[in-house]
């Protein structure tokens, strides 16, 4: 759920936090506004706001306030408990027996922006936005109470309760002794928080008797700092001293005059002191700022709120100026308005700011500053929500131990508690990610992470079958009918054997074939040069002068869900009409031109579809699909095992490389689990028989039933059987899906080679691991081998110890929501249409674990009813809706308008509804015609 935010043109808002209590946090909050309104021409309004107090009323924050600043416009205490106690504390002892009535976070921050909201709105506009003016635009000060990290009455941190307004920050410095170290720990923390601190004011001691020291040491420490903006003051103001006419310039005076009003006085005068400052006195060495008053820290307060609008208003024109966005043609953001200026991000928001000039359109006392729904969890990189604190202290942390550090032939904690951690030997953690996986190589993201895994199943599969039996590999030259002897000299290699061609011996020739992958239509592994010949021909390469697909991509059937209806369908494509010919005559099912449909299968509901376990006993299409992948890949390794008369052509098939469950960037496509699933068992149980052997290449026979070849090799050991399967989880991984494994929990199945991504760190910065058998690890690592037979592969930043730790934390963080069932709300909803706990998450080959999604089953299906939409599906996090267009496909624009009213219009105004929950707007990507939405784990 998200609040209203803001930042205004006339108003300028600062937050008050300050090093622990009792360092003078309302002193100077009451001096500033003193000091706002002094410096005020007519008409300027001062507001004080302090959303949580504690202790009894006649000793309130905003009460001295209302004594001391009687000119403000507004003075409000939005929760006041009569116990001076910790917030927490206090909270729960004032409801003792009813903890339902202590305010959440959202409660308490929908209090505070509704009034910050209604002041903006009490403020009038009427000045130039951008000009430096401390004595006509309003202000408001909101004081928090305690220290940074005081509990909120809910019990979290006051820095998370507030950071996401994250409002322009004073810190007030603690005087005592202690003080260095306590303030800089708070600056650092409001830090680490995101929020920008301005100002760091501390209460100057007495002039002449400095014991602490605290003002000098400061005051050298934020001048280090002063180009993010920071300035410090330690300020004082007079005290009289007992039985004289004479005054000290410092901390307030102490109550204890013959009345209140002479105490009152005495505390009027020491507040006109710290606001004017001492004009007789120069600044001495010690304490450079100690007698100018506040004027100036009010200008600084004046400039850094008109510097920001000005970044803020010119960042689309400079980013548009200089920046080279990817996947994006440029020349359609013809204004500044088309751009999303994104100030900053909270949990499952960006908060987006509106230019001035959009803004002057609108109502003059509107904010500039709005939630934007991150429906494409950037690129599919977040679970955890945007600037969570757990991952951004595990960055900072790793980031101030190691920085980086060399990763070849070296150890760090990081990169090996995290390997330990995946391959389920850390034995604090019950599951892990991949237990059939031996190794695991770092790398920099999704793409170079399939990169790394295609060199290792190509080098594997070489290195098993590029031989004839018994006899070291011969090269041949790129012609049919000729062969030719390896070149003299050619090194020699020893490898273990792992198949009936394998010899101990053999060549490091490579064959004239070119190395080749399987996989689907509609694939996509990345843009590095390796990843895009992965996939067939697309938009995505299309003008890639150097793109040369190197693989044979095979269409799938794919489940939508149109009319409240489950159906498995294979589309009709041009230029593979006949491909469904065997499954559509087995079916008896007509091909459908104008749907676009070769033929389709209803199930009774999703959960029946994605019951791959039960499909394969039970479903035709199980023996069907059998039977079409048999024909299909010896037709295919025909056709490409020959090379051609001019050298051209000519394949050696390495690897069967799968997205599984959904084809993520190339369509958003689901794919039925059981055609990949019974695509990866003919593979490994009959791919040796298929593709054979490739340095001699036995003739075909004329009734085309494939090469002849020896015995399948046993798989006894636990190696790779057939070709190695490579499955790229890059999107669907680590929870997106509703499972840690999707290929596990859905397909039944494990990989040899598994890249990850994205989601594993937690959305905070780039990095991939590819986890691999031991199978495929001996391929470069064995009795004997050199340097040259290793993976050389690397990144400079490879293993990088901030995104190990980082992911550590996001692993443990979503392990742990799992566990304490977190999402059990979400998956009760689609437990109607499973028989099956939502707690079951079965090991390959039993029973197949129920699907859910964070997005509602009435939803969905209520979508899936409307006459605009082919199909609407979710998994998981995954919402995506397929729309009804004649030019389907990445190309197509069916969505752009629906972006632009998302983007642009609140939901509450979409969706013709009062919601108070419902005041954001939507961020979204199109994938041609469709539009996909991903909801973080934590739900909003």
């Amino acid at each position: 759920m998200s609040v209203p935010l803001h930042l205004y043109p006339h108003l300028r808002i600062h937050q008050v936090f300050g090093a622990n209590t009792d360092v003078g946090k309302t002193l100077f909050t009451t001096a500033l506004c003193l000091a706002e309104t002094q410096f005020a021409a007519q008409g300027k309004q001062v507001h004080y706001l302090k959303p949580v107090s504690t202790g009894p009323s006649t000793t309130a924050d905003a009460r001295h306030l209302r004594i001391h600043a009687p000119a403000l416009s507004r003075t409000s205490t939005l929760i006041q408990y009569p116990d001076a106690l910790s917030p927490h504390l206090a909270a729960r002892k004032a409801f003792p027996d009813e903890s339902q009535n202590i305010p959440k976070d959202h409660d308490v921050q929908t209090g505070i922006s509704s009034w910050i909201g209604e002041t903006a709105a009490l403020s009038p506009a009427s000045y130039s936005a951008l000009a430096e003016d401390v004595t006509r635009r309003h202000v408001l000060y909101l004081e928090t109470a305690g220290g940074v990290h005081s509990p909120s009455p809910s019990g979290s941190s006051q820095a998370t309760l507030l950071r996401p307004f994250r409002l322009p920050t004073i810190l007030v410095g603690s005087p005592h002794l202690g003080g260095i170290s306590a303030t800089i720990s708070a600056y650092e923390s409001l830090m680490l928080h995101g929020f920008d601190v301005d100002a760091i004011l501390l209460l100057s001691e007495p002039h002449g008797s400095e014991r602490w020291g605290n003002s000098e040491y400061l005051a050298k420490w934020a001048e280090e700092r002063a180009h993010h903006g920071l300035r410090f003051w330690s300020i004082g103001g007079p005290s009289r001293l007992p039985d004289s006419s004479s005054s000290i310039w410092g901390p307030p005076p102490e109550k204890g005059s013959n009345s209140d009003e002479q105490d009152f006085e005495h505390m009027q005068s020491w507040y006109r002191g710290l606001v004017n400052g001492d004009p007789s006195m120069e600044p001495s060495s010690a304490d450079p700022t100690a007698t100018r008053g506040l004027l100036d820290v009010v200008k600084h307060l004046e400039h850094r709120h008109v510097s920001r609008l000005q970044n803020l208003d010119s960042l689309a024109q400079r980013t548009r100026d200089v920046c080279w966005w990817p996947f994006t043609q440029h020349e359609q953001f013809k204004t500044n308005d088309d751009v999303t200026v994104i100030d900053s991000a909270h949990g499952d928001m960006f908060v987006s700011y509106r230019s001035l000039s959009s803004a002057s359109k609108a109502a003059p006392q509107s904010s500039l500053l709005s939630p934007l729904l991150d429906s494409s969890a950037s690129w599919w990189t977040q679970c955890l929500g945007h600037s969570h604190p757990q991952t951004a202290l595990a960055a900072a942390k790793a980031a101030s131990r190691y920085g980086h550090v060399i990763f070849p032939g070296a150890a760090n904690e990081p990169a090996t508690r995290l390997s330990e951690l995946l391959l389920g030997r850390d034995q604090a953690v019950s599951s892990a990610v991949a237990p059939w996986a031996s190794r695991v190589f770092f790398s920099d993201d999704g793409s170079t992470g399939t990169e790394v895994a295609f060199k290792m199943a190509i080098s594997s599969a070489e290195a098993r079958y590029s031989t004839s039996a018994g006899q070291t590999g011969q090269s041949l030259l790129r012609q049919a009918t000729s062969d030719a002897a390896p070149a003299a000299g050619a090194p020699k290699v020893e490898r273990p054997s792992t198949s009936s061609y394998a010899t101990a011996q053999t060549s490091v020739i490579r064959a004239p074939l070119t190395p080749a992958v399987l996989g689907l239509r509609g694939s996509y592994h990345g843009d590095t040069i390796g990843a895009m010949d992965a996939s067939e021909p697309s938009v995505y390469n299309a003008r890639v002068p150097w793109y040369t697909g190197k693989g044979a991509w095979l269409g799938a059937p794919v489940i939508r869900f149109k009319d409240g209806q489950a159906t498995v369908e294979a589309d009709l494509e041009h230029g593979h009409e006949d491909e469904w010919d065997l499954i559509s005559e087995k079916l008896g099912s007509v091909p459908d031109a104008k749907a676009k449909l070769a033929w389709q299968m209803p199930y009774a509901s999703l959960s029946d579809a994605y019951n791959v376990a039960a499909r394969l006993q039970n479903d035709p299409l199980a023996d069907i699909y059998r039977e079409h992948l048999r024909r299909l890949l010896r037709r295919i390794s025909e056709e490409h095992a020959v090379v051609g008369a001019n050298g051209s052509g000519g394949f050696r098939f390495s690897a069967l490389v799968l997205e599984p469950v959904i084809l993520g960037a190339g369509g958003m496509r689901f794919v039925d689990p059981l055609f990949q699933r019974v695509l990866v068992d003919i593979v490994r149980d009959e791919g040796e028989e298929i593709f054979g052997m490739w340095d001699d290449i036995p003739a075909l026979s004329k009734r085309g039933e494939g090469r002849r070849t020896p015995a399948i090799a046993s798989s006894g050991d636990g190696s790779w059987r057939g070709l190695p399967i490579v499955f790229d989880e890059v999107f669907t991984g680590l929870y997106r899906l509703g499972f840690q494994s999707p290929s596990r929990s859905i397909l039944g199945v494990n990989p040899d080679i598994l890249v990850l991504a994205k989601i594993l760190t937690g959305g905070l910065v780039p990095m991939s691991v590819t986890l691999a058998s031991q199978s495929i690890f001996d391929t470069f690592t064995f009795a004997g081998s050199t340097k040259v037979d290793a993976l050389l592969h690397g990144h400079s930043y490879t293993a990088h110890a901030v995104g190990c730790e980082v992911a550590r934390e996001t692993l443990h963080i979503l392990g742990k929501m799992e566990q304490q069932g977190d999402w059990k709300h979400a998956q009760a909803g689609w437990m109607r249409t499973s028989p099956s706990s939502p707690n079951q998450t079965p090991e390959a080959g039993t029973a197949a674990a129920p699907i859910w999604s964070f997005w509602a089953a009435e939803a969905v299906e209520s979508l899936s009813k409307s006459e605009k939409v082919r199909s609407a599906m979710a998994l998981g996090t995954v919402l995506v809706i397929e729309l009804v267009d004649e030019n389907g496909g990445y190309a197509s624009s069916a969505a752009t308008d629906i972006l632009k009213t998302l983007r642009t219009q609140p939901v509450r105004d979409i969706i013709g509804e009062d919601a108070s929950d419902a005041d954001f707007s939507i961020h979204a990507r199109p994938l041609g015609n469709q539009r996909r939405y991903d909801e973080r784990s934590r739900l909003c």
